[in-house]
């Protein structure tokens, strides 16, 4: 039985969202925990809600053709990650998640975890088979509560759209919100 284009779209947006916890918790030995992943596809870009955001830019190459989608996860979140990656003890990483902005030493580690949330969806989509999709890095951003990240688009463009609860350690969960483009690969006619 071939699957259907929503089997394909939540199937790859389990896949990338596990992919980059499991990936970014080895290396920033911060353990974590996702859990209650929704998959839509929305006209527009949607906004991480109630606090400060980062996003983090992901450029997909796929049949010659290049579309980008995002990250958005909490500052909080993406203070304590970068700094798991710096080595910080404990206490450093609640005084990081506590603050409202992202510490100067703290820059460079949350554009390195870009580059790994990119190979962690890369890897997803070539365990799904996917192995013509290429995702790239393209920068961070801090994005205001309730404000729509930057990204280059069509107006036609839709975007599937995975918000899951994000659990780092012993912290309370929060929502992060993968965006992707429509990738071919994830279309039924494409499996």
């Amino acid at each position: 039985m071939t699957p259907s284009t929503q089997d394909l779209k939540v199937q790859g947006m389990g896949e990338i969202l596990n992919r980059i916890a499991s990936d970014v918790a080895i290396v920033a030995d911060v353990p974590m925990e996702l859990s209650g992943v929704e998959v839509t596809t929305e006209e527009d870009r949607p906004s991480g809600e109630s606090v400060v955001h980062i996003s983090f830019r992901l450029t997909f190459q796929e049949e010659g053709r290049t579309s980008q989608g995002c990250l958005l996860m909490p500052l909080s979140d993406a203070q304590v990650l970068a700094g798991g990656l710096m080595m910080q003890p404990p206490t450093r990483l609640d005084e990081a998640r506590k603050s409202d902005e992202l510490a100067p030493a703290a820059k460079e580690a949350v554009m390195e975890l870009g580059t790994f949330f990119a190979g962690a969806a890369e890897s997803a989509l070539r365990d799904l088979g996917h192995v013509l999709v290429q995702v790239q890095h393209q920068g961070c951003q801090g994005v205001r509560a309730d404000v729509r990240p930057r990204l280059d688009f069509t107006d036609d463009a839709t975007f599937l759209v995975g918000r899951c609860k994000a659990q780092l350690s012993e912290y309370d969960a929060q929502v992060w919100v993968m965006v992707l483009p429509q990738l071919h690969c994830l279309q039924a006619e494409a499996a």
